[in-house]
């Protein structure tokens, strides 16, 4: 139950996603309605038996709108597909920013630890330098 719920709030919240299920609805009823209309269409109907020989015109027209409405769904998901590419293409450039931005900042941050390193050292090495002159020149 929880699934549905899901599912529901997520297509309530986006409008393309509902966009789309209505088009495949809309296509599907279309294709029940044409498949209906055929079956209505053929006198003394049974489960597939289809006479191929005599109703040439009605089987050919069937199958080429068949074929039309499949594609015509196939072309609709495929269209989200991309949709939904574009926008995980869109996520992921920003979680790369902010993740380079971290990166840049803790890179950044190592530099200035390792420059106060140095000047540290070199401070040390300075008093080092100065303490060593004051004693040769109380020497001299």
């Amino acid at each position: 139950m929880k699934l549905i719920s899901f599912w529901i709030n997520r297509i309530k919240k986006n409008k393309v996603i509902s966009t789309i299920l209505v088009a495949c609805f809309f296509i599907l009823c279309l294709l029940v309605f044409i498949t209906v209309q055929a079956i209505v269409e053929t006198e003394n109907w049974k489960f597939f038996d289809i006479d191929f020989i005599n109703k040439e015109n009605i089987i050919s027209g069937y199958s080429a709108l068949l074929g039309a409405i499949l594609s015509s769904i196939s072309i609709i998901l495929l269209v989200y597909t991309i949709y939904l590419q574009s926008a995980e293409s869109k996520k992921q450039k920003k979680r790369f920013k902010k993740q380079h931005a971290l990166q840049k900042k803790q890179f950044d941050s190592e530099k200035l630890i390792a420059e106060n390193k140095e000047r540290s050292s070199k401070f040390s090495l300075i008093k080092l330098i100065s303490v060593f002159l004051d004693s040769i020149i109380k020497h001299i």
